[in-house]
């Protein structure tokens, strides 16, 4: 049986239905009560905000606009929570169950309200898996130095889009380090941040993220730009295979990939020629930087894969 709720608000409880579809007045709404058994499908444009510690098992799915879990012991109770496309979750509660981030779906670091704006919330969770596509959103203060930040007791497995939404009118600054997740264990990678650069002269720095769950601002990495007659790196973007020409027939050439967080994806090397292949079909979309060395002359690009 499905059962379908414009808005649920006060201290009620649900119970008896298969699924409940809650949302459908495209409204925002507070529910303080508790949904003990079914499926809970979030539709509707509308926020629905969650201040109480429900007893539900069963899965909850936010098909659109959001949940916001408000409350230090509030949550939707054991469910796993399934962010779809288009739609959100944010808090500063408890999430006891997995969640799990669709493509185009956002889980955010900690509290969003729209109305009001503040970064250095923190959301406790336990498993996070971010699926290709997804987006993880970080409210950052860069003049108060702080962030939300995820408090993971599982895994987090990063993946898709890390965005770092600035909500001041502060610029970041070399030497700002934000703690965005607290391991916890963290996997994965990134495949692209957003904004690209956190400013003029600087770039992000992903290379602990796993280890700490910081991102930090540094001076930008110098990348030499040689023009065609010298260094050809194309198609790029590519969508999957990259050809590398090189300024002239090298007795040695070594070439490797990383990504954003400065992890090694693949390397290889050639010795007596000018052109090169790369094969770049097992990777996922983002940005990507390529390292050639050839007979001592490094030189860095930016690569992006679509």
């Amino acid at each position: 049986q499905v059962v379908r709720i414009g808005s649920v608000k006060g201290r009620g409880r649900l119970w008896g239905a298969g699924t409940w579809e809650i949302g459908y007045r495209n409204e925002d709404f507070t529910f303080q009560g508790n949904i003990e058994t079914g499926t809970i499908k979030k539709v509707g444009t509308g926020i629905m905000t969650l201040s109480s510690a429900m007893t539900s098992t069963a899965n909850f799915l936010i098909n659109e606009g959001g949940l916001t879990v408000s409350g230090l012991t509030s949550g939707p109770g054991s469910s796993n929570i399934y962010i779809k496309n288009g739609a959100f979750l944010s808090g500063n509660g408890n999430i006891q169950g997995a969640i799990i981030v669709e493509s185009g779906g956002s889980l955010y670091a900690g509290m969003y309200q729209p109305d009001n704006l503040t970064a250095g919330t923190s959301f406790r969770t336990s498993n996070v898996q971010m699926q290709a596509g997804s987006n993880f959103v970080v409210k950052v203060d860069p003049g108060a130095e702080k962030s939300d930040m995820m408090v993971p007791s599982g895994n987090f497995v990063a993946n898709g889009n890390l965005i770092m939404q600035n909500i001041s009118d502060q610029p970041y600054k070399e030497g700002l380090s934000f703690q965005i997740v607290r391991p916890g264990t963290i996997t994965g990678g990134f495949s692209s941040v957003e904004p690209a650069s956190p400013g003029a002269g600087l770039e992000w720095d992903l290379s602990d993220f796993t280890s700490t769950g910081n991102i930090k601002v540094v001076a930008a990495t110098a990348l030499e730009e040689l023009d065609a007659a010298e260094l050809l790196i194309y198609p790029n973007p590519t969508a999957g295979k990259l050809f590398v020409q090189l300024p002239r027939v090298a007795g040695e050439s070594h070439i490797k990939l990383e990504n954003l967080d400065g992890k090694l994806l693949t390397e290889q090397s050639a010795y007596n020629t000018r052109l090169l292949e790369i094969d770049l079909t097992h990777l996922k979309q983002g940005l990507y930087i390529i390292t050639v060395n050839t007979d001592g002359q490094l030189m860095k690009h930016k690569v992006l894969l679509k």
